[in-house]
């Protein structure tokens, strides 16, 4: 067992008298540190739990030596000794997974044990900047974030889960619960004036960290409406519609792409786009 031991040597010869020596050691046992539990996972921005040193043997003093990932902050780099790791409030700044370990060493009566590695994985969470949109009504919006982008954050499996405003004249918007890989709707505008939408999306990574909520705002234009219209004309007369007449929402420009003659023959004129 460890402690002190004292051995004593006599020596004793033919002749008289003997002769005898001590000697002294001390047999030290070397720390061994007996912490099962080396790793932890959390989301960026979550906080670590604190984490106590074990010995084999009591008194034992614990040298620390870090190193950390670039994307990681949230902790004391000039942690070099004591009793433990504190809870720690980490973030990750890339769209992957990042490391903080801590290399302890365990020293007692001047014996070093071994090293033992306690290692913190931030995992990143999504960050998406607000976004607008603009379509016509009757079209599709489509939002589709990308790291990097805009200063966006994306890692790998991130998708989206949102609730929408309610706009009386706007159909189409709904909330969704099931989480999809972009944000998309088709949207009608009743009115005849543009109209905005707000949509407040959640972005989750493909590890289940949930980003902060951000803001898509589509503002959907009205359609023009031209209603069929019939006119009574004499022969070699110019017709001489207008399509903006009396419409909530006059057309800018028009084409027109077919003409039924119905045996009737065009002196000027046919098929253009005003």
């Amino acid at each position: 067992s460890f402690g002190n031991y004292n051995i004593s040597v006599q020596v004793d010869g033919q002749c008289l008298g003997s002769n005898n020596s001590q000697l002294n050691f001390y047999y030290k046992q070397t720390p061994e540190i007996t912490n099962t539990n080396l790793t932890q996972t959390i989301c960026s921005a979550e906080t670590t739990q604190e984490v106590v040193f074990n010995s084999n043997v009591p008194n034992t003093t614990y040298a620390i030596a870090i190193t950390a990932d670039n994307a990681i902050q949230g902790f004391d780099n000039t942690l070099n000794s004591g009793s433990g790791l504190p809870e720690m409030t980490l973030t990750n700044s890339s769209n992957s997974p990042a490391d903080l370990t801590y290399t302890v060493t365990p020293t007692l009566n001047g014996c070093e044990g071994d090293p033992v590695d306690f290692t913190l994985t931030v995992n990143p969470s999504p960050q998406v900047n607000n976004k607008t949109a603009e379509i016509c009504s009757g079209e599709i919006f489509n939002i589709s974030p990308a790291n990097g982008v805009d200063g966006d954050i994306l890692p790998i499996g991130t998708t989206y889960i949102w609730t929408v405003g309610s706009n009386l004249d706007v159909s189409g918007e709904s909330s969704v619960s099931t989480p999809q890989t972009q944000i998309s709707q088709q949207l009608t505008n009743t009115s005849n004036a543009s109209e905005n939408i707000i949509y407040n999306v959640t972005p989750v990574s493909g590890e289940g960290c949930e980003g902060a909520t951000f803001t898509i705002t589509v503002t959907v234009n009205p359609e023009p409406v031209v209603d069929d219209q019939t006119f009574n004309v004499c022969s070699d007369t110019a017709l001489g519609v207008d399509f903006g007449s009396g419409n909530t929402i006059p057309a800018t420009s028009y084409n027109v792409t077919d003409l039924e003659l119905n045996a009737l023959s065009i002196s000027g004129g046919g098929p253009q786009e005003e």
